[in-house]
C-alpha cells in the first residue's frame, strides 16, 4: 500500500483562473465549500454536488 495522501478540492478562480485557491468545509445544513483566490481575494461558496452510487439500492428488513 502506497502513502496516504491528503484529500484535496480541486477548484479554480471564477475570476481569474488561479488554480491555487484555498478552500475549506464547514457544516451548514450539508456541506459548505468556502473558497478564496489569494491572487485576486475573490471569495465565494459552493454546495458540492451530490454523490449518486450505480448501485441499485438496498432493502432494509425488518425483525419479524
Amino acid at each position: 500500500m502506497g502513502p496516504l495522501r491528503p484529500l484535496r478540492t480541486v477548484s479554480r478562480c471564477q475570476v481569474c483562473g488561479f488554480t491555487e485557491v484555498w478552500t475549506d468545509e464547514v457544516l451548514d445544513h450539508g456541506v459548505v465549500l468556502l473558497a478564496e483566490c489569494p491572487r485576486c481575494q475573490h471569495r465565494w461558496t459552493q454546495r458540492p454536488a451530490l454523490w449518486v452510487s450505480d448501485s441499485p439500492p438496498r432493502e432494509e428488513r425488518s425483525a419479524a
